[in-house]
């Protein structure tokens, strides 16, 4: 009598497999009225996928996913973090959550900076591990920056954009091109014809 019941469930459980695979599935519904704004780029509102291949049908970069972030980033600058701010603040918070998340899963298709090849040489693992973990790391503090936001906690909020600011730019020091290096590796613009 057992092994029949395990029969059935896992008949149970193949049947409702297999029809969660072949079930069509609708198109995302658009956010409802006053949903908050998309500030993150993709097309990501809470509870729906992302866009495939980003925001205009092409594959999103390490560098659109952090402007991204620093869209989301100068927002908070100018945040009180009361609770007059606290909707627009979440959704900033949101936006540098998901420049975040974008910009680790793409660390390997960033070139070394001046900066970095000085500390790294040539060893590029650790390079790429070292970036992750920065961004990880100030994933988290965007957490803990969210978790002050929803607490309504002015002093923490402020104490959390702190430290991850403090952290960009510990991160940027090392890991973010220098304005000449990014001109050097702008393509060339054609001669001009006379």
């Amino acid at each position: 009598m057992k092994t029949t019941q395990i029969v059935a469930c896992l008949a149970l459980v193949a049947c409702s497999l297999a029809s969660a695979q072949t079930a069509p599935t609708a198109p995302p519904a658009a956010p409802p009225e006053g949903a908050p704004r998309d500030i993150t780029g993709g097309g990501q509102f809470e509870g729906r996928a992302p866009r495939a291949g980003g925001r205009a049908g092409g594959a999103q970069s390490f560098e659109a996913a952090m402007k991204r972030t620093e869209r989301g980033f100068d927002v908070l600058e100018e945040s009180a973090f009361d609770a007059a701010s606290k909707t627009k603040d979440l959704e900033s918070i949101q936006g540098v959550q998901a420049g975040l998340v974008a910009a680790k899963g793409m660390c390997s298709t960033v070139k070394m900076t001046a900066a970095a090849k000085a500390k790294y040489g040539e060893d590029n693992a650790k390079f790429v591990l070292d970036m992750r973990t920065q961004l990880i790391a100030a994933l988290q503090d965007a957490i803990a920056l969210e978790q002050a936001v929803l607490a309504n906690n002015q002093a923490a909020a402020k104490a959390a954009f702190d430290k991850l600011h403090n952290q960009e730019h510990a991160s940027h020091d090392v890991f973010r091109p220098a304005d000449d290096e990014k001109k050097s590796d702008a393509p060339a613009k054609p001669a001009p014809k006379n």
